[in-house]
């Protein structure tokens, strides 16, 4: 474990902006507030995972702590680390999978064996979990990017398209206290900003 002084330890907060490079690096060093960052970053991906192969939520949850435990334990394994996401999604599915196998197996719904990795517990063809993982993905990218924008920008944009319905331009001045007709450009200037940090993660 690397020791640091306190003076010279990075602010827990500060972590939610790191790169997964840098936050992977801290975790292997031994910053348990990088490992808590990096779980908080990636759960709600591998709950969702869980939950599209078949698992009830209470199984999820469990799969997201069997999951943590691998990551733990083999995180310093991880040739890529701009490959975090995929790499996870394929653990977490694995070992939905299991758990899926084994509740089947349990109340006599099917032999354990027949279960394969192409597609169980998915209605319809394993294409179709190739392209639900891959949108996972992409909304994990997304997630990641939107959380390194100023946090003006990050709530103009969730306001104007993540809210259910979107804000008007009204609304967004009225809440962030600016004329409507610096709406439009500081949102072009947002979403510029969030495009490159969406490159930057692989997106």
């Amino acid at each position: 474990m690397t020791s640091r002084s306190a003076g010279n330890r990075p602010r827990p907060g500060r972590r939610r902006l790191w790169s997964d490079s840098k936050l992977i690096g801290a975790c292997i060093d031994g910053d348990a507030d990088a490992w808590s960052e990096l779980l908080d970053r990636y759960s709600g991906l591998v709950y969702s995972v869980a939950l599209h192969v078949g698992l009830r939520q209470d199984d999820a949850s469990d799969v997201l702590q069997n999951v943590s435990m691998i990551v733990l334990d083999r995180l310093g394994d991880l040739r890529s680390t701009d490959r975090i996401a995929s790499w996870l999604i394929t653990v977490t599915r694995r070992e939905a999978l299991r758990v899926l196998r084994r509740n089947q197996c349990r109340s006599g719904q099917m032999p354990a064996g027949d279960i394969t990795e192409a597609g169980a517990g998915v209605d319809g063809e394993p294409e179709d979990m190739a392209a639900r993982l891959v949108a996972l993905q992409d909304q994990q990218c997304v997630r990641e990017a939107l959380t390194r924008l100023p946090p003006r920008c990050r709530e103009m944009i969730e306001m104007l398209f993540i809210s259910e319905p979107p804000a008007s331009y009204a609304e967004v001045a009225a809440e962030l206290g600016m004329s409507v007709g610096s709406v439009g450009p500081i949102r072009a200037r947002c979403l510029e900003r969030l495009r490159k940090l969406l490159d930057e993660v692989g997106f």
